[in-house]
């Protein structure tokens, strides 16, 4: 698998039709900020700062993950030019927002703990040896790796809200062990096809609207996930002939 090819499907889906996903992408932002706010705004005024700031805060966490999935739904349904892809699509991930927050507390878990560990032996290594330059260098190598395991991790999983938008009925560890086994293997071009985007995530700072290049990086990463899925349902069919 290419990510030119990845990247060349993405611009194909977008042909005259950049506006329209610029759009969504817009209409998806605006709500996933504004609305949050409104709700803290008007519950603090009616039942006061602190309860309202709690309730809002839950139910703002609620808005943005059903509209995480909503926003997937839209694109995988944009991803074939011939569907007619509507933007109430956007508004269909609320059957799905409790996956999402708890994959969110599971990823987080996960990070927990190896951030525990990690920093753990960084704490034994100090009282052993205080402020040692040899040390020091360590703590530095230790630092990288929670870095790349981080990066790592939230990689391998990255699938997992698709997951969620194509099937309505997937569990939450089903989702993440089907991420989990999709990249496999595949996790540097992964990484990659991301990282291929830091141009135009430069262009968006100086130049050029964050909601129209957002369409061509989801587009991407979905049609990463696709080819992913076509090239381990081949290895099934094959390994059974």
């Amino acid at each position: 698998m290419h990510i030119g090819q990845v990247k060349s499907d993405a611009k194909a889906s977008l042909k005259n039709r950049k506006l329209k996903a610029a759009g969504s992408i817009l209409v998806y932002l605006l709500l996933a900020s504004i609305i949050p706010q409104l709700i803290n705004y008007f519950l603090q005024i009616s039942i006061g700062k602190f309860p309202g700031a709690i309730i809002g805060l839950i139910l703002s966490i609620i808005v943005t993950s059903a509209l995480l999935v909503g926003n997937y739904r839209y694109f995988i349904s944009f991803s074939d030019r011939d569907k007619d892809t509507k933007l109430s699509l956007l508004f269909s991930g609320f059957d799905s927002f409790l996956k999402v927050i708890g994959f969110r507390l599971l990823l987080g878990l996960i990070l927990g703990v190896i951030y525990a560990i990690i920093f753990g032996i960084c704490f034994i290594i100090v009282l052993k040896y205080n402020t040692n330059p040899a040390v020091i260098l360590i703590l530095i190598l230790i630092g990288l790796i929670v870095y790349i395991a981080t990066i790592y991790v939230s990689l391998r999983l990255s699938f997992t809200c698709i997951i969620f938008a194509e099937e309505k009925t997937s569990g939450i560890i089903y989702s993440m062990k089907k991420s989990f086994g999709l990249s496999k293997g595949y996790t540097l071009k992964l990484f990659l096809l991301n990282l291929s985007f830091i141009g135009w995530a430069l262009l968006c700072i100086l130049i050029i609207p964050i909601f129209y290049v957002l369409p061509y990086i989801e587009l991407s990463n979905i049609n990463f996930y696709y080819k992913l899925k076509e090239i381990r349902e081949n290895n099934i069919t094959l390994a059974a002939e």
